[in-house]
């Protein structure tokens, strides 16, 4: 415990009493408390409130059958549904460059494994339900080195394609395998490439970086001779499944769902963007990436807005993603689903697992609120959901009930992730290594917004389902964010519906290359009478596709010629109004041509 109440002590809180009442934490204090120390507070509550109890996780409660975590629980199930495929597999792959120690490297790989016991566990069902059986550390340590060092470069080339792709394609088996592998490929004496494949139900974001930690240190000690240098862990990821379950009963689940019925009970279906393909029941799942480009200006102009609003940086691009989204889909009632932190004890801060779980927060654009005024209620909304985000996303599917759409995700089709990192070394006991992006990647969304925090550094960038979106799509929306962003920081009391998003250079091509419409017109020649040119110009050329039909000029005119001499039998000629009632169609533009040609007027009626 003595991390949290170090945190305490650096918050300054000096004549302030800080208690616990019915499961809230509460605080008394003669002045004002900063908005930083309130925000810290609020995001390590209940590491706090542990603390002020003296609540402290027990491995001695753990049972025989160990239960999924809360955060696990869904993610087993549409694993044994098969409906996603690869889509939760997460590889890492490093090229390493220098005299690696390959025994160091696969001993410290062992010892990490030994370490989390996650990295060891199989995922059965009990009677059609998960649960977590923990393998011996001896023996397999799910580390395979492949030796391709001899074949030409052609044939390296091939080989390690093929692997790459295996990579993407294989899906664990949770019941049999481990959901934790390493691989390394021998390219030459000193070139190596090194793969990490995780299966997403033992791995979160902050469990890579400390995965990458663990392995820098233990790969020093052992290439030098040295015992490991890590301290035991106190916990073990299922100790935390444990917990997480006992301290959500404690807290009272019907309370937390609660505030989900009223916040969430009327929220729309979807979000209804402007896709470039419709939306299909079929998709290989398929993603990519576009990346925003944030000055370092910019950048530090957000934070100081957020740090003069009382808010975070994160709260900022949850606000501008907010304001960006109504934009594009025309809804001022914008859901946004966001990866937070589950971690809710510094016992469990070291720990490699999956502690991320899933909330959704809804915005009111209505009437056109300030940007600032519209920060405020993300701020307010956000700390709401944080207080009660424990509750597993699943579960509030089947408590809401939303319609479903089983080609959509259910109540929030747009995630928005945030990571803050320390600038640290990258190498390996000094040889450096390069990390590499996978071949393939999965869309568990339409589309996802990843914000990350290296330093002074903000990187942005959006992934998104290329069965929805092309690329081009994707950049021009991080044009328009970029220039958002920049409004925001310039005039924050400017209306969420009159902030630019077209920078000048777009604004340029939208209002004058785009609209530059001026066209030489024969004003003397009717349109029946162009089509007839046309014909004879080029008789053989397409006039009108429609649903696969194909007419020619040559067809076009023949036809409207032939109506129109049967309705001048009708009596139509010059003043004559003819009623045309048709809907989209060759015929339609067959109709209109005929009128004109028999000299009347058309009169359209609406099918």
């Amino acid at each position: 415990m003595s991390a949290i109440r170090d945190f305490i002590e650096q918050l300054n809180l000096d004549g302030v009493q800080l208690w616990v009442q019915d499961g809230k934490l509460r605080y008394r204090s003669a002045g004002e408390l900063h908005s930083d120390q309130l925000e810290a507070m609020r995001e390590r509550r209940e590491e706090v409130i542990a603390a002020i109890q003296g609540d402290t996780p027990m491995r001695a409660s753990r049972p025989a059958t160990v239960p999924l975590s809360l955060h696990q629980q869904g993610m087993w199930f549409l694993q044994q549904s098969g409906s996603l495929g690869p889509a939760y597999n997460v590889t890492k792959i490093h090229r390493i460059a220098g005299d690696l120690d390959i025994d160091a490297l696969r001993k410290a790989i062992g010892e990490i494994v030994r370490r989390h016991e996650i990295l060891r566990t199989r995922f059965p069902a009990i009677n059609g339900v998960g649960v977590q059986i923990v393998e011996s550390a001896d023996g397999e340590q799910s580390f395979e080195l492949v030796d391709i060092s001899h074949l030409d470069s052609s044939a390296k080339a091939s080989r390690l394609a093929a692997m790459r792709s295996a990579y993407n394609a294989h899906r664990f088996d949770l019941a049999e395998e481990r959901a934790f592998r390493a691989e390394l490929v021998r390219l030459a004496p000193e070139d190596h490439l090194l793969a990490f494949r995780f299966h997403h139900i033992v791995i979160d974001g902050r469990s890579t970086a400390n995965f990458f930690q663990e392995l820098q240190a233990l790969y020093a000690a052992f290439r030098a001779g040295r015992p490991s240098p890590l301290p035991d862990l106190p916990l073990q990821y299922a100790d935390y499944s444990v917990w997480q379950r006992d301290w959500l009963r404690a807290e009272d689940l019907e309370n937390h769902l609660q505030y989900w019925r009223n916040r969430l009970g009327d929220a729309p279906a979807s979000l209804d963007l402007p896709f470039d393909r419709p939306r299909s029941a079929s998709t290989d799942g398929a993603s990519d990436i576009v990346r925003v480009p944030v000055p370092l200006d910019l950048a530090a102009g957000l934070r100081n807005l957020a740090q003069r609003e009382g808010a975070t940086l994160f709260m900022v691009l949850l606000t501008a993603l907010h304001t960006l989204l109504a934009r594009w889909s025309g809804q001022t009632d914008v859901c946004v689903g966001l990866a937070v932190e589950g971690r809710n004890h510094p016992d469990f801060e070291a720990n490699i697992g999956n502690f991320i779980n899933t909330v959704v927060l809804r915005a009111d654009l209505s009437g056109r609120p300030p940007f600032r005024e519209l920060l405020h209620q993300v701020r307010e909304r956000l700390v709401e959901a944080y207080d009660h985000r424990h509750v597993p996303i699943d579960r509030l599917v089947a408590e809401l009930r939303p319609s479903r759409d089983l080609s959509m995700q259910p109540l929030f089709q747009v995630l928005c992730t945030h990571l803050v990192t320390e600038a640290g070394s990258t190498d390996l006991d000094g040889l450096a290594v390069t990390s590499m992006e996978p071949d393939e990647k999965f869309a568990m969304f339409d589309l996802m917004l990843y914000a990350a925090e290296v330093g002074d550094e903000l990187e942005i960038g959006f992934e998104y389902a290329t069965d929805l979106f092309d690329r081009t799509t994707i950049q021009r929306l991080g044009g328009f964010l970029e220039t958002l962003l920049e409004g925001v920081v310039a005039a924050p009391g400017t209306s969420v519906t009159d902030l630019l998003m077209l920078s000048e250079p777009q604004r340029h091509e939208l209002l004058e290359t785009w609209n530059d419409t001026a066209f030489g017109f024969e004003h003397d020649r009717c349109l029946h009478d162009l089509v007839e040119a046309q014909a004879a110009r080029t008789p053989e050329a397409t006039a009108i596709t429609f649903e696969g039909q194909r007419l020619s000029y040559r067809e076009l005119n023949g036809r409207a010629n032939a109506l129109a001499e049967h309705i001048q039998g009708l009596g139509v000629g010059p003043d004559a109004t003819v009623g045309i009632r048709l809907p989209r169609s060759p015929e339609l533009v067959i109709a209109v041509l005929a009128v004109m040609k028999a000299g009347g007027a058309c009169v359209p009626m609406d099918p």
